[in-house]
């Protein structure tokens, strides 16, 4: 169960990692882009800020995917029901990723919408949740 559990969390952990700087870039920097602009200048520009939000995100998050793993062994232990398990799953990862951000955001910036981080807190909690429901988890559960 714990392999289970372990490549799960991993998934929905780097599914948001992948996912979310895309969807920030595209939301935030898409509408902007000038098509008279040379194609090759908008890939690089596009592919630099992809890969430092990437980046950024991956380090950020390194210790909250670890409590999220935790957090998944503990559900499937106790809860041997999967609707409710990933309903769990996915309220956890959520806080966990909101709470992530508000070590360093104020709550101010985290509900302003458009250009500002709390963009970005939405497009990570789509993809966490979206992970959630979207991978398989089947943890063989021994009952006694």
């Amino acid at each position: 169960m714990t392999s289970c559990t372990f490549q799960y969390s991993l998934k929905v952990w780097l599914t948001s990692v992948v996912i979310a700087p895309l969807l920030f870039i595209i939301f935030t920097y898409g509408p902007q882009v000038d098509y008279c602009r040379n194609l090759q200048q908008v890939l690089s520009s596009g592919l630099f800020y992809y890969v430092f939000f990437a980046c950024l995100e991956l380090a950020f998050s390194l210790l909250t995917w670890l409590v999220f793993l935790l957090v998944i062994q503990l559900v499937t232990m106790c809860i041997y029901k999967p609707i409710i398990r990933r309903l769990l799953i996915c309220i956890a990862g959520i806080s966990l990723t909101i709470g992530n951000f508000m070590i360093v955001l104020s709550p101010r910036e985290l509900l302003n919408f458009g250009d500002g981080p709390a963009t970005i807190v939405l497009f990570n909690c789509l993809c966490i949740g979206g992970g959630v429901w979207y991978y398989k988890m089947e943890p063989t559960v021994a009952v006694l």
